[in-house]
């Protein structure tokens, strides 16, 4: 049997960052807004 594991991220702060301001960004939302894609919650799924 062998053992698998993930070190983890050596920065975890960083990359969330990174990943908000490009959700956030405004190029995004345009885009988001330009094709009709309605953002929706994990509570909407339950509906």
């Amino acid at each position: 049997m062998k053992t698998v594991g993930h070190k983890g991220y050596d920065n975890v702060g960083l990359d969330r960052e990174w990943v908000t301001r490009v959700f956030t960004s405004e190029k995004v939302k345009q885009t988001i807004q330009k094709k009709g894609i309605k953002l929706i919650s994990y509570a909407d799924l339950k509906k």
